[in-house]
């Protein structure tokens, strides 16, 4: 009983355990499902890796692909990058102009062999210093500096700044230099350069002062030519002027028209002289206005008729009726038409015919000028325009001419926005002159400009004292009689002192004086007269051969009130005196 008692405790016991182990097992089985749920789960996370794995597999292919697409190129670019360094070596070594590779604290990084060579030094002395330490500080030159430092920071560029300097140069006690820079742009390898080009201009400067001087010589010549030429033609003209009116013999009378006509055409080629003189220099100056171009060309024709009925050239206008306007200098473009008329006569032969055309062509009025005379070649078209030139003919050779009246023209014209053509079907058939110039609308209630010819000046209601001063006689006395014959009373001074001694005894109310006098000058003169208070008020007028844009304004610093370019207006110069202060009625004397 006992030990069944027992077995039955010891199989309860069993079965608790058998219940507990079952139990387990129920665990361990339920664990072992979630654990291959965690397997199934951990199996599809890896496929998705082993795919993601592939794809980045593939993509690391392509890259590498790439990579080598790019590393071929990269060893192309840097092959060519040093074939374009070899290049530029190359070009910098041949290049005959002095080369220095500057970087930004002016340290010279390299120069080229025509460096070293025109400045005689070495590459040890010159790279690794700085631009302004290198020889005896010839470069040390604060312009260079400021502009290689605007180069560097500003990116500008600088061209032919030109230094000059006496030390440090072997073989040269002075220099002039033309120094050019450009900034070369830097890369993440090396920061930016500067490439400094240097142009020995000492001979080209030597060479352009020689011709500046050269010009003003000329200058100065053509303006004594002027002088010299004007000295001996003003009392021509004014000798006509005071037998204009005494003449009564129909012979004397065209003698002394036909002096008149050489007299003026002595005159033209002066001014023309001069006025390619000034245009060259620009210092012609247009006095604009709205100008009645019609009028304006049948005024000229009207005072060419008489130089061209010398020839018995036949002169027809084809002008229109209503008026045509343009924006210019009326004493300009009257010269233009008289240079163009002049030109037609010179080379036509006797008897020829002339015709002055006036049209408008959209916006532009057109002047022409057609002749049936020698003509010109295809080859000298152009040409005709430049100064000095005449065409080769025995006609134009036998006609008086320096070839400028064209020259001029064209210059002129430019000046007024226009433009001129020649046109010629060859030699022997003409030549026609077309000048093209643009138009303007007439301002509302503008009257219409007109130059009509100066009337003689009548006998003046006041009467003056007027000095005249000129060393040439003939020049002195033909106006002093022209003067007296207006009225005036007139005293002659044949230099400065002697007219500072008669002005004591004239005490003159104008003073007509010439500028170019031995001793004491006319600028002098007309100073010392200035000083005294009874003369502050006189009318001092300038009467000289010089008619520079310089010699005018000289006259009028040193006190003049007018200028007037021998041989005088006598228009003008009787306008002059009949504006001046002082004098007495006529009669109470």
């Amino acid at each position: 009983r006992d030990y069944l008692h027992a077995t039955m405790e010891e199989h309860e016991a069993v079965k608790e355990e058998l219940k507990s182990a079952h139990e387990e097992v129920l665990s361990a089985n339920e664990e072992f499902q979630s654990t291959n749920e965690e397997l199934e789960t951990s199996k599809e996370e890896l496929q998705s890796a082993n795919e993601e794995l592939t794809t980045t597999n593939d993509e690391l292919r392509n890259r590498n692909r790439e990579l080598a697409v790019l590393n071929s190129e990269l060893e192309k670019a840097r092959a060519a990058s040093e074939r374009a360094r070899e290049y530029a070596e190359a070009i910098i070594e041949t290049v005959r102009e002095p080369l220095l590779v500057l970087e930004g604290d002016l340290m010279v990084v390299r120069g080229n062999r025509a460096y070293y060579a025109d400045f005689r030094t070495r590459r040890e002395e010159t790279e690794g210093h700085r631009l302004y330490e290198l020889g005896n500080g010839q470069w040390n030159v604060a312009e260079l500096r400021e502009g290689l430092t605007e180069v560097l920071t500003r990116n500008k560029t600088m061209i032919e700044c030109e230094i000059e300097t006496s030390t440090g140069f072997p073989g040269a006690s002075h220099r002039a230099l033309s120094l050019s820079a450009r900034k070369i742009p830097g890369d993440g390898e090396r920061t930016d350069l500067i490439l400094l080009a240097i142009e020995d201009v000492t001979d080209r400067r030597a060479s352009r002062n020689a011709l500046i001087e050269e010009s003003q010589r000329k200058d100065e010549f053509l303006a004594m030519l002027a002088h010299e030429l004007r000295n001996p033609l003003a009392p021509i003209a004014y000798a006509l002027e005071l037998l204009r009116p005494l003449t009564t013999d129909p012979t004397a009378t065209r003698l002394n028209a036909m002096i008149e006509r050489q007299s003026g055409q002595l005159v033209r080629l002066v001014d023309d002289l001069l006025d390619v003189a000034r245009i060259n220099r620009g210092m012609i100056i247009l006095r604009r206005e709205h100008v009645e171009l019609t009028t304006l060309a049948r005024q000229a024709a009207e005072a060419s008729r008489a130089r061209m009925g010398a020839r018995e050239h036949e002169l027809t206008l084809s002008l229109p009726e209503r008026p045509m306007y343009i924006d210019g200098d009326p004493v300009r473009l009257d010269q233009v038409i008289a240079n163009l008329l002049d030109n037609a006569a010179k080379y036509t032969e006797r008897g020829g015919r002339i015709q002055l055309t006036l049209k408008q062509e959209s916006n532009d009025a057109v002047l022409c000028v057609r002749d049936n005379g020698i003509g010109l070649s295809p080859e000298t078209l152009e040409g005709v325009f430049e100064p000095f030139t005449q065409v080769n003919q025995s006609l134009a050779r036998s006609t008086t001419g320096l070839g400028l009246g064209l020259s001029v023209v064209r210059r002129l014209l430019q000046l007024h926005g226009g433009r001129i053509e020649a046109h010629s079907a060859g030699l022997g058939h003409g030549s026609e002159f077309v000048v093209r110039l643009p138009a303007v609308a007439a301002a509302s209630g503008e009257p219409q400009s007109e130059q009509r010819p100066a009337a003689p000046p009548a006998k003046p209601t006041v009467r003056r004292r007027v000095l005249i001063v000129d060393d040439n006689a003939d020049s002195a006395q033909s106006l002093a009689l022209l003067v007296r014959n207006w009225g005036h009373e007139v005293a002659v001074a044949r230099d400065a002192r002697e007219a500072l001694a008669r002005a004591e005894t004239l005490a003159p109310d104008v003073a007509l004086v010439d500028i170019g006098m031995p001793g004491m000058d006319g600028h002098e003169l007309t100073r010392r007269l200035r000083a005294q208070p009874r003369y502050r008020d006189a009318l001092l007028v300038a009467v000289t051969g010089y008619g520079r844009a310089e010699d005018r304004d000289a006259a009028h610093r040193a006190g003049f009130n007018a200028f007037l370019v021998k041989p005088a207006d006598s228009a003008e110069l009787a306008r002059l005196l009949a504006g001046a202060r002082g004098g007495s009625k006529h009669g109470n004397d």
